[in-house]
């Protein structure tokens, strides 16, 4: 009686451990499961962010890539003064046409002085081997109370940015000519110098008083090294 009792004994704790160990299993398992399903969507998270930031950079380099292509550093100088000439005939002629007066070496690149008027001078530094722009200035002599001088210097200055880059929207140059450096509305002449870059163009205002009544503003933009 007491054998058949330790039998029955027996074969309940048997019975018992093996329904422990195939619970553990279960859930061992399970665990496994829920770590690979979790593991499979922290992979799957890291491959779309990868994917978007390449995506993202491949876009950045279109557009920089499309923007150098619609810049002034992408022209010559004779080009340059064509497309001055372009954009101011037909509503401000008298600053239409740019002069040569000289041309000389200047580290590494080519510089051309253009004159505008007595008072207002265009000039352009262009690469040494590829001819193209890298650096370009407006330089203009400004008179208090001398309002059509004044207007003269602002326009040509306007009409530089203008050109530089033709991806930006009419929106975006207004944005460079009044915000960034503070040009027409007075602000240039307190700061005396404000720059803003953007789109890897650097925009850069600079303005100098001479005696009480006469000034110098010169207004440049540059095609940013990286």
């Amino acid at each position: 009686m007491q054998l058949q009792t330790l039998i029955r004994r027996k074969s309940f704790w048997i019975i018992l451990i093996g329904v422990l160990i195939g619970l553990i299993t279960v859930v061992s398992v399970g665990v496994k499961y829920v770590e690979m399903k979790e593991e499979k969507a922290r992979m799957e998270v890291i491959e779309k962010e990868k994917n978007k930031a390449e995506e993202e950079a491949a876009a950045k380099k279109k557009v920089g890539k499309t923007a150098n292509n619609n810049t002034i550093f992408n022209i010559d100088w004779k080009t340059f003064k064509n497309q001055w000439y372009n954009s101011l005939n037909s509503t401000n002629r008298n600053l239409s046409v740019i002069n040569d007066i000289e041309e000389k070496p200047s580290a590494f690149s080519i510089r051309h002085d253009g004159q505008i008027s007595r008072a207002l001078f265009v000039s352009a530094n262009t690469d040494e081997n590829t001819e193209k722009v890298v650096y370009a200035v407006v330089i203009g002599a400004t008179e208090k109370n001398n309002v059509d001088r004044n207007t003269a210097v602002l326009i040509a200055s306007a009409n530089l940015i203008n050109l530089t880059d033709q991806s930006l929207t009419a929106e975006e140059r207004k944005e460079i000519i009044l915000e960034h450096l503070g040009l027409g509305d007075g602000v240039i002449l307190k700061e005396k110098s404000l720059s803003y870059s953007y789109n890897g163009i650097t925009y850069k205002a600079e303005y100098e008083q001479g005696n009480e009544s006469l000034g110098t503003l010169t207004v440049s933009v540059e095609k940013n090294n990286n």
